[in-house]
């Protein structure tokens, strides 16, 4: 009897979804699951039969892992990997379990099923699903400290502040340049204007280097700070919107809900973010301005500022800048296009600034 029961107790801890790995096995890898020289042989086994591909899933909720085996393969195990991470190894059938997303990227998100079968048989069977916040993003407030004369001719497209003088990117064809202005004096310093050919978009300066996108010619350029002239070209392959500094790293925007993470010495693309909010992705992402460890990005066509979490690609926050112009001043707008664009922060003295394109007006913000 006592035989029966010990028998008992095994096979109920050997059939449920159990398997995590133990502690010092998590993060192992694919490649390091298996060290054996005999070759394998892949076969179509295994199929995922939940989640289903691009299926929603939120951060914080258990999501059903259901796999299915075709009967005639006998199977050891099964591996569950989660982005090439190895999670759960699952002995018995049925091959099912449950998993929770808590922490890492939002966005595409893949999950792998390597089923194990005699005489070196492997099935391989890979998914993905789209991972969501659980959580809204914080709704802020907005106060206007101080208001500036912004020129009604400026399409702006970039707003950056630097050592005491704010600087603008504008756009459109024939109308495109770089100002430095002195916000103290209300004094333009200096302007360089850009090929008519070419339609200006976001700046952001690194090094002492201003770092400037054009919109569908697939060229940005570098100028020196000091004589604005120009000291290289570079190339992307998407449109170019919004761009800032982040560090040793500039972060690019094209205007979907991807950011994309770039070396500032060779302007290759080292990583993309996926940004969502709780409702699914946030497209339209325009000018950008680190401060403080977040990216801050106008949403084109919007007055939404949203704040992003550059870690992961949660908006933790954002703003709804309505309000800011009068009905008289809006009325001098075009309402399909000149709309809120342009964050710029001074770090020394922890200020935001706000602006749009063609705005009568630059104001001097604070959130809370």
């Amino acid at each position: 009897m006592r035989y029966l029961i010990v028998l008992l107790i095994l096979s109920f801890n050997l059939s449920s979804c159990n398997s995590t790995p133990k502690k010092s096995n998590s993060t192992v890898k694919e490649s390091d699951a298996s060290t054996s020289t005999t070759e394998v042989d892949y076969i179509r086994s295994i199929k995922i039969v939940s989640p289903k591909k691009h299926d929603t899933v939120k951060m914080n909720n258990k999501v059903s892992l259901d796999f299915s085996i075709k009967r005639k393969y006998k199977t050891d195990s099964v591996q569950v990997y989660i982005d090439g991470i190895l999670t759960k190894t699952l002995l018995n059938a049925p091959f099912k379990c449950e998993y929770t997303f808590t922490s890492g990227k939002v966005g595409n998100r893949q999950i792998k099923a390597i089923a194990y079968h005699k005489k070196n048989k492997r099935g391989l069977a890979v998914t993905s699903i789209t991972l969501i916040p659980d959580k809204a993003p914080v709704h802020k407030k907005y106060k206007v400290v101080k208001t500036y004369k912004h020129d009604t001719r400026d399409y702006t497209q970039g707003l950056v502040f630097h050592d005491g003088f704010l600087y603008e990117g504008t756009g459109q064809k024939g109308k495109s340049h770089i100002k430095k202005i002195d916000l103290k004096k209300n004094e333009v310093i200096s302007v360089l204007s850009i090929d008519k050919n070419l339609f200006g978009e976001g700046i952001t300066i690194y090094n002492d280097k201003i770092i400037q996108l054009t919109w569908t010619s697939y060229r940005g350029f570098v100028y020196d700070i000091n004589s604005f002239s120009l000291e290289s070209e570079f190339t992307y392959s998407t449109q170019g919107w919004g761009i800032t500094t982040m560090g040793d790293e500039l972060v690019m925007s094209d205007g979907t809900n991807k950011l994309y993470i770039i070396d500032p010495n060779s302007f290759s693309v080292k990583s993309e973010l996926e940004v969502y909010d709780n409702n699914g992705p946030v497209d339209q992402l325009n000018e950008l301005e680190y401060i403080n460890g977040l990216i801050y990005a106008n949403v084109w066509m919007t007055n939404r500022i949203v704040i992003i979490d550059p870690a992961t690609g949660i908006i933790k926050s954002d703003v709804d800048m309505t309000g800011l112009l009068t009905k008289r001043e809006l009325k001098q707008l075009d309402d399909d296009d000149d709309v809120l664009n342009g964050i710029a922060f001074d770090k020394t003295s922890n200020k935001l600034y706000v602006t749009g394109k063609n705005w009568p007006k630059l104001f001097q913000i604070e959130l809370r």
